[in-house]
């Protein structure tokens, strides 16, 4: 007995239906184009002219004007259709090798979104959407994500959709998803960052619809000279505040996985937070807490805080500098560790009125075109909790005036895009996860990208990051990420289909088929940490969908922008950080970020 077992395959019936009339007309034009070589075999070994075009020549057949070919121009249109076609079979076959990778996941498309569910994502939906939604904007589609596959239909992120992406290094997260949503965001744009690509190439494009704010103590793009002044202790009029605002510190200041202390890290954070209350109900700058901070024995915050009301934290700061010495130089140790970034004078000449900068006002940004680039390097020195602090301002004034639009939609009139880029190194807000959904509601798109989902963890916690995984409306897989846990966990998100199996058992002499179904996993977990470049994996509250992202060099755009980039690169010659690297900035980078 011999028995053989061979899925049988299924195509997706979009597809096939959407290539029939190309394949006929092609069909059509080949067998035209053969006859007619046959005629030319014919014509030539005859030494008469070349037969008339395809057209005119099926004509003539068919109305008897002209012989049809002999044998041996059949058999010499057979032989240089064959050579042609086997050359050009081996070139293609040259041409698709490093490519072909992809055919096995780019085959699973038939067992994910169908292509209603598709169209759900795509422009004419997204508008309509938007009409409803925003109607100020009215035709504008959406953000862009990239195109579907097979069908290569654009799928666009809507004006409530709040985001998650998780990409592994170098996989292409700037070009293809950053940098195109800032550059289609119709109101005011937030980009956070720890490099200079996302500023270099969307700040010529996004000056010309309003002012540009790049926050840079560190000189990641710029000269890293201020030019204008963002005090984060300018907003503190409560206690709640105040604890807010010492909890970035805490968040950024704490190495991943370190071990906390509920006792010293609570107290220490507490003091933190009354010394900064103390600073901002005095009208004081940041540098004044570091120095509070760092002597015990001044008891000038508690002379503050009682003169302007605020009894309950005047007598905590007051009560830990009684404390025996011990007790009061663990609980001060533990905030100037959590204070630390106040030391650094870049920082503090970016938090500090002076005299000829403007101060940052976040209210009057949510209501204009404007964009705030906040960047900062990750380690020593990182002005990582005042680009928390910034953005998470700017957050709020935007709450703000959603809940006071004159529509009562509860939203903003223009929604603001949030590319929080590499946020789990230089913007660890706390309490992201638990805003993600509220803020989509408000027109206040957030969209934040990881390298991991244990980048996430190591900020957030397991459990803030399955809030903002869960939360996120649009959550983008891009590939490169060996942490096979997670990756576990989304190949069982994806889910499982059901092939059909056809089984031939030839007993005897006697041949019977039998066919049973089976059900497999549609994306493996050695699948996705082998995603293909130029691949990721979309979900959307449907079924998952296979998704091309492109760069923005290969969009529409390409060109203006580049001409916007370099313009502004020209007209910011005078940054020795600008003219150092300008020449090189925007080269095609394939394997780029």
């Amino acid at each position: 007995m011999v028995s053989t077992t061979r899925p049988v395959a299924t195509y997706d019936t979009s597809v096939l239906a959407a290539w029939i009339i190309p394949i006929a007309a092609v069909v059509a034009a080949a067998g035209a184009g053969f006859v007619w070589l046959a005629c030319a075999v014919d014509a030539v070994r005859a030494g008469d002219p070349l037969p008339a075009q395809p057209l005119a020549l099926a004509a003539a057949l068919h109305a008897n004007a002209a012989p049809w070919p002999s044998p041996t121009g059949w058999s010499g249109a057979g032989l240089l259709t064959a050579g042609t076609v086997t050359a050009i079979a081996g070139t293609a076959a040259r041409l698709t090798r490093g490519i072909r990778a992809r055919s096995d996941v780019d085959r699973r498309t038939r067992y994910l979104a169908a292509p209603d569910e598709r169209r759900r994502l795509g422009p004419k939906a997204r508008t309509e959407q938007t009409r409803r939604l925003v109607p100020g904007l009215r035709d504008l589609p959406g953000l862009p994500i990239a195109v579907a596959i097979p069908d290569r239909q654009p799928v666009l992120q809507g004006f409530e959709d709040v985001s998650v992406d998780v990409w592994g290094p170098r996989q292409g997260k700037t070009a293809t998803r950053a940098v195109p949503a800032l550059l289609a965001a119709p109101g005011p744009g937030v980009a956070t960052s720890n490099k200079r690509d996302l500023y270099d190439t969307t700040a010529g494009l996004r000056a010309e619809r309003g002012q540009v704010w790049c926050f840079d103590p560190q000189s990641v793009a710029t000269a890293g000279s201020p030019t204008f002044v963002f005090n984060p202790l300018a907003a503190i009029t409560t206690a709640v505040a105040a604890q807010r605002l010492a909890a970035l510190f805490v968040a950024d200041t704490r190495e991943p996985n370190a071990r906390t202390d509920p006792q010293w890290d609570t107290s220490g954070a507490d003091l933190l937070a009354w010394l900064m209350l103390a600073a901002a109900v005095d009208g004081r700058a940041p540098g004044d807490v570091w120095g509070w901070v760092t002597d015990p024995r001044d008891d000038t915050p508690v002379d503050l805080l009682r003169a302007h009301g605020h009894e309950g934290p005047a007598n905590a700061i007051d009560g830990v500098q009684h404390q025996p010495e011990k007790m009061r130089g663990s609980v001060y140790g533990t905030a100037q560790r959590m204070a630390r970034p106040l030391i650094n004078p870049q920082l503090l000449a970016w938090v500090t009125p002076a005299p000829g900068l403007p101060l940052f006002d976040p209210q009057a940004f949510v209501h204009s075109r404007d964009t705030l680039y906040a960047l900062s390097r990750e380690g020593a020195g990182s002005c990582g909790a005042i680009v928390a602090a910034l953005t998470s301002a700017v957050c709020e004034a935007a709450e703000q005036a959603a809940m006071a639009n004159p529509d009562r939609s509860g939203r903003l009139a223009v929604p603001m895009v949030v590319v929080l880029d590499e946020a789990a190194n230089v913007c660890r807000w706390p309490e992201l996860p638990t805003l993600y959904s509220h803020y989509g509601s408000r027109g206040i798109l957030l969209m934040t990208f990881l390298q991991s989902h244990s980048q996430g963890v190591a900020v957030w916690g397991e459990e803030g990051m399955r809030t903002l995984w869960s939360a996120a409306t649009i959550r983008v897989y891009g590939g490169g990420v060996a942490d096979q846990r997670w990756l576990s966990e989304l190949s069982e998100l994806i889910g499982d289909h059901d092939e059909t199996y056809r089984t031939v058992t030839v007993r005897r002499g006697e041949r019977s088929v039998s066919f049973d179904t089976r059900q497999r996993r549609t994306l493996t977990t050695a699948q996705l940490m082998a995603l293909p470049e130029r691949r990721a994996v979309l979900l959307a509250g449907g079924r998952p969908v296979i998704i091309e992202p492109q760069p923005w060099w290969k969009g529409p755009q390409a060109a203006t922008i580049r001409a916007a980039a370099q313009k502004w690169a020209d007209d910011h010659a005078g940054s020795a950080v600008l003219h150092h690297s300008r020449r090189r900035r925007f080269r095609r980078r394939p394997g780029g970020r």
